[in-house]
């Protein structure tokens, strides 16, 4: 018998109920919680719509001429770029997955709240069925049972899950090569230093490409800048840690770079504060903003005059967060952050906001310590939680504990938890993305947390992280997920190690691109996976807001 806990929803007793396989008991106590909440009568009513959607569908055959007009399309090249054979190479799906795929972005729309349109699902679709499909057909709103049939939809953010583009790196007969892979093609970029690329990030206005490679030999991050409109790449900094608090950090408007370097020289203990790169500068420039010797870019969150406003956490044993102006123009000199800051938050480390509009933001609670090779770590206490904005947009309360995100987990007082992981919120400002999350606390859950899975949930929705938000073991295959980018609604993409490299470096290490459609309950994510033979693909990118509206 299915038993709601308090402030659970009643999606199991829901579907049991359209089958018929409900006990009295359970009747009685669903529609007693159906009688207060709102959300699962929609959710109720959208399985019953969906129910006779599919009672209505009708088989029907592919026509005669498809496989010309796919060979046609491929020669004319009318396909996303990451489709096409000179860049990745696609594994082929089927035609069923197509209608899978389509009926689970029409379920998701409709048990959000505030639903998203969102264009019709690619990944994990065959070449013939992504062409006899319509490329970019949106879910209409006035399909959400939240929407008023009497009423005008309000048009709403139209979601893309192809990624704009991605970076390749091979090593050939010992020569590296890296290649921005977009719909213009691949471009190769020269770099002082090779090595295989673990972070991408499009500034907002979309004319700047920020990226990291780890050398494969030395594991520290050197950062980069690629201006696409012209193939200029400049190198912002050399030899930092590979931290799993290392952001890239772009203001709203798209001048500065947010990010952080290691500021000192080897050996361990290798220091580490915050750069900026001034992208809109008459000769684009970085410069070191902080002197801590601990000092992270967290995110832009506001401005006050010409200055951006920047959250700057220091690590430490008692870590905390300051709210620093940066100007437009070039510092002349390193602060202190605690000697400028506009606001300070003890006790907050790393705080994100929401890309859409910035109520909420995820932020790190807990003791840190340095490890053995230079880099910080939470050692107590270490958890993820959900801060909102007060009704001027602050976030007076970020150093405080509100709402964690890993909701089941239990945290001895004064013991371990978490000691790292790395996290995204899709540029829709819904969904919230953690991998690579080391549980370091009393035992949970069998299999949870796992630091090799990748979760995926709704935090402003009320959906935290347990369990049930892990994205299918099989949409990994257990391989190590170096970055999870996101494109909004269930779209998500990965880069996944699958190879180390040979040991005589005739090639590198390898990594396949995974675009992942996240599905609901028991049906398996729809996932297209891109790797070809000695290739790192990935990551991708993403528009880092979405844009436009819903046809």
């Amino acid at each position: 018998m299915t038993v709601l806990r308090p402030g659970e929803h009643a999606d199991e007793l829901i579907s049991a109920s359209l089958t018929g396989d409900l006990t009295e008991v359970e009747r009685a106590t669903l529609e007693q919680h159906l009688a207060g909440c709102a959300r699962c009568r929609e959710t109720l009513a959208a399985f019953r719509q969906e129910r006779q959607l599919i009672s209505g569908m009708r088989q029907v055959q592919p026509p005669a001429d498809l496989g010309a007009r796919v060979r046609a399309g491929i020669e004319a090249g009318d396909m996303p770029w990451w489709q096409r054979r000179s860049t990745l190479v696609a594994i082929v799906g089927s035609l069923g997955a197509v209608a899978a795929g389509l009926l689970a972005v029409v379920v998701l729309s409709n048990l959000r709240p505030a639903p998203v349109a969102q264009q019709t699902a690619t990944p994990s679709a065959s070449f013939e069925a992504s062409m006899s499909a319509e490329p970019s057909a949106p879910v209409s709103a006035a399909a959400s049972p939240s929407a008023d049939a009497s009423t005008t939809p309000v048009p709403q953010p139209s979601i893309d899950p192809n990624p704009v583009g991605a970076l390749r790196y091979t090593v050939e007969r010992q020569r590296p090569k890296l290649e921005v892979a977009t719909e213009q093609g691949n471009d190769e970029i020269e770099i002082s230093k090779y090595g295989t690329p673990v972070n991408a990030a499009l500034s907002p206005d979309g004319e700047w490409l920020a990226f990291q490679v780890m050398g494969e030999g030395s594991g520290l991050i050197d950062t980069y800048a690629y201006r696409i409109s012209d193939g200029v790449v400049m190198q912002l900094s050399a030899l930092g840690e590979n931290s799993p608090f290392s952001r890239l950090t772009w203001s709203p408007d798209g001048s500065l770079l947010a990010f952080t370097a290691g500021t000192g020289d080897l050996p361990y203990p290798l220091p580490v504060d915050v750069s900026i790169f001034y992208a809109d500068a008459a000769e684009p420039t970085t410069r070191v903003l902080t002197t801590t010797g601990a000092g992270f870019a967290a995110d832009f969150y506001g401005t006050s005059g010409d200055d951006n406003l920047l959250w700057i956490s220091v690590a430490g044993p008692d870590p905390v967060t300051y709210g620093v102006p940066v100007a437009p123009d070039p510092i002349a000199s390193p602060i202190d952050p605690a000697d400028v800051a506009v606001e300070t938050h003890p006790g907050a480390f790393l705080p994100v906001r929401n890309q859409a509009d910035g109520t909420a933001a995820v932020v790190w609670h807990g003791q840190m310590s340095a490890d053995g090779g230079g880099g910080w770590n939470f050692v107590r206490g270490g958890m993820l939680y959900l801060a909102r904005a007060d009704g001027d947009g602050r976030f007076a309360a970020l150093g405080e504990a509100e709402q964690p995100i890993f909701d089941t987990l239990a945290i001895a007082p004064g013991g371990e938890a978490f000691s790292r992981a790395r996290f995204s919120w899709a540029p829709d400002g819904d969904g919230l993305a953690v991998w690579d999350a080391w549980w370091a606390g009393v035992p949970q859950a069998v299999g949870f947390p796992d630091e090799k899975r990748v979760y995926f949930g709704h935090p402003l929705d009320g959906t935290m992280i347990g369990p049930p938000q892990a994205l299918d073991a099989a949409d990994t295959r257990g391989g190590q997920v170096v970055q999870v980018s996101l494109a909004g609604g269930p779209y998500l993409a990965l880069t996944v190690v699958t190879q180390e490299g040979s040991e005589g470096g005739t090639f590198g290490p390898t990594a396949e691109l995974r675009l992942v459609t996240r599905n609901l309950g028991n049906v398996p994510d729809d996932v297209q996976t891109f790797g070809t033979d000695k290739v790192w693909n990935g990551p991708a990118f993403y528009p880092a807001v979405v844009d436009g509206e819903a046809e």
